[in-house]
């Protein structure tokens, strides 16, 4: 993550001196550069997600997406108060704060790849009312003097 956001930054850097002297086989090699970068970049953002929380992947999706529209807004709104030259040069600033941020912040969670999913007492409870919502329970009366007690068979579903 580090790596891609340290490219970003460069790649956005180089698209801010762009202008009409560059040869136009740099100017698009630059660019494939940048959006390349940008892809992995999103990509790896991605690929972080389900390390936050396993339980919880759906909903932090769907946070990261909706601060990526709000800084989409954002940096929109500065495109239209500058030129596409300082516009690139803000993004590179951004990126270059992103790869601070994550060299200093990110650390990788311990046992990441460890063969052992270590699960919570959320996800037990979770997985026992799926385990119980598959089971057939038929009361039987296990004392015919004493109808009160009642002894639960259990049948599978296939």
């Amino acid at each position: 993550m580090t790596a891609s956001m340290l490219s970003i930054a460069v790649s956005f850097f180089a698209m801010g001196f762009i202008n009409a002297s560059w040869p136009i086989a740099l100017s698009i090699a630059v660019t494939v550069l940048c959006a390349l970068c940008l892809q992995g970049s999103a990509g790896a953002t991605y690929a972080i997600i389900p390390l936050v929380k396993r339980r919880l992947t759906g909903q932090i999706s769907g946070i990261v997406g909706a601060y990526g529209n709000v800084g989409a807004l954002v940096y929109i709104t500065i495109y239209t108060f500058t030129g596409p030259g300082p516009f690139f040069l803000v993004l590179a600033a951004g990126a270059l704060v992103s790869f601070f941020a994550c060299l200093l912040f990110l650390k990788e969670p311990a046992k990441t790849f460890h063969g052992e999913y270590h699960i919570s007492s959320v996800d037990l409870d979770i997985e026992g009312e799926a385990y119980l919502s598959n089971l057939n329970l038929e009361p039987e009366i296990v004392e015919e003097d004493h109808p009160d007690r009642i002894q639960m068979k259990v049948h599978f579903d296939d």
